[in-house]
């Protein structure tokens, strides 16, 4: 490669062979795009048409939680703003840090669980856990049930509703 660099020019960039944009990328990461694309697609479904600066805070939030970067400083920093200015216009809008990314990774949290394939340590590590006992204890305080209780709801509920007799007309 130290051969094909040149200083000195008005262009600067990268020349490849445009088939290599074809190739899998060996270190792209499915459960996160599907995190993403999953999350995404549900908020947007539930929004009516407004995009206030508090949803893309927490399309943001989502972003930086799945990259493993916790706290207002990323969030900050994603967002081109200090940190002092992140938090007085998060104020001004009635919320604090913490509550914005709680709903975040709530709502990020039940939407995993439907995936019955992840663990549950999967599921927390991608939230920003460090455990899974504290994943245990912030779900418990969402929804009232554990995560494993809450998911085992969910598929009791899918297969009582998949053997639900139905009439024809």
């Amino acid at each position: 490669m130290g051969d094909n660099i040149r200083v000195g020019h008005p262009w600067a960039g990268i020349r490849f062979d445009a088939d290599l944009l074809k190739r899998p990328m060996a270190t792209a990461d499915g459960m996160i795009e599907s995190l993403m694309r999953h999350y995404g697609d549900l908020r947007l479904a539930a929004l009516p048409e407004q995009r206030g600066e508090i949803e893309q805070l927490r399309r943001e939030i989502a972003r930086v939680l799945v990259k493993g970067e916790g706290g207002i400083e990323h969030l900050a920093r994603a967002t081109g703003t200090s940190v002092r200015t992140l938090q007085r216009r998060l104020k001004d809008a009635g919320v604090n840090y913490s509550e914005l990314q709680d709903e975040v990774r709530k709502t990020l949290a039940l939407n995993l669980l439907e995936n019955e394939t992840l663990a549950l340590g999967e599921i927390a590590f991608s939230l920003g856990y460090s455990d899974v006992s504290a994943f245990n204890h912030a779900f418990r305080r969402w929804v009232g049930q554990s995560p494993g209780q809450y998911r085992g709801h969910r598929a009791g509920l899918k297969s009582a509703a998949a053997k639900k007799p139905t009439a024809d007309c």
